[in-house]
Parts: structure tokens; sequence; C-alpha cells
């Protein structure tokens, strides 16, 4: 039989090794997507004010595409990986852990869906200092979003490492 912890049920080694492994990839994939975040709202952002106006949906469009490209996958390796720890209890999260990180990746997709997505849209069209300021403001909640679920995994790294 495996070693019990405090944080869930016991597992064989084998087990416990590859639930700290995804443990691990998540962190990973969680703080990259913080890093972007952060260097989205901090300089990408508040630059797309001193874009050229008469050729801004050209620039937005080609902004959709390129960043789409970037945070796609890690998104959803981040959601699956969520998943899947609030849905099998491990030894590596205790069960309130995993489902406040999963709650905070559905608070980050339903932020990008219905507040940045939307802004987005309209500046396809052309600049809007409305649609603009929204973006930039309502960024902020993502960043916070992100920040907190990749201190909630660096946490759960370092219980696992003591």
């Amino acid at each position: 039989m495996g070693r019990s912890t405090c944080l869930g049920p016991p597992q064989s080694g084998k087990l416990e090794r590859m639930d700290k492994l995804l443990l691990l990839v998540q962190l990973l994939v969680t703080v990259y997507l913080t890093g972007l975040i952060w260097t989205i709202g901090v300089v990408h952002y508040p630059l797309f004010n001193m874009a050229d106006r008469a050729n801004f949906a050209a620039f937005e469009s080609a902004h959709s595409a390129r960043i789409s490209s970037i945070v796609l996958l890690p998104m959803l390796l981040e959601l699956g990986l969520s998943v899947a720890l609030a849905l099998n209890p491990s030894s590596v999260a205790p069960n309130w852990a995993a489902w406040l990180g999963l709650g905070l990746t559905v608070l980050i997709w339903a932020s990008t869906f219905l507040l940045q997505v939307p802004q987005h849209t309209a500046l396809s069209s052309g600049f809007d200092q409305k649609a603009f300021e929204t973006l930039v403001s309502t960024n902020w909640i993502r960043v916070f979003l992100w920040s907190a679920r990749s201190a909630l995994l660096a946490w759960l790294v370092w219980v696992q490492l003591k």
C-alpha cells in the first residue's frame, strides 16, 4: 500500500510520482501564462493606444492571431490539468485547493470570453477608446486570477518538496 498523507488517500509510489509530475507541469504552465498576462497588461495592451489609428483593424487582427498561437494550447492544457486535479483526489493537493484551482481557471476563462474577447471584437473594426479602456482595466482581473493560481500551485509544490 502506498503512502498516506493528510492531503489525500494512500497511493502507490508510481501513481504518486505521476501526480507530482502533473502538479509540476500545471505549475509551469500556469507560471508561463501568468508571466504572459503580466507582460500583456503592463507592456502590450497599453501600447494599443499608440498604434496607428488608420491601420488599427489590421493591427488588432494580427495581435489576435499571434497571441492565440501562444496562449490557446497552454490555456487548454491548464484547464485539462485543473479538471484532472479536482476530479481525481490525490496526495498532492487537498480537495479544497484542487477545487479552488479549478475555480480560478474557470473564472479566467469566463473573464477572457465574457470581458476581453468582446473588447477585441470591438477593436477589430478600428480603434475605439471605450473598448480600449475596458480591455486594459478588465485585463487586471486575469492578472490577479493567474497570479493567485501561480501562488496556489507554488504552495502545493512547496508542500510536496518539504
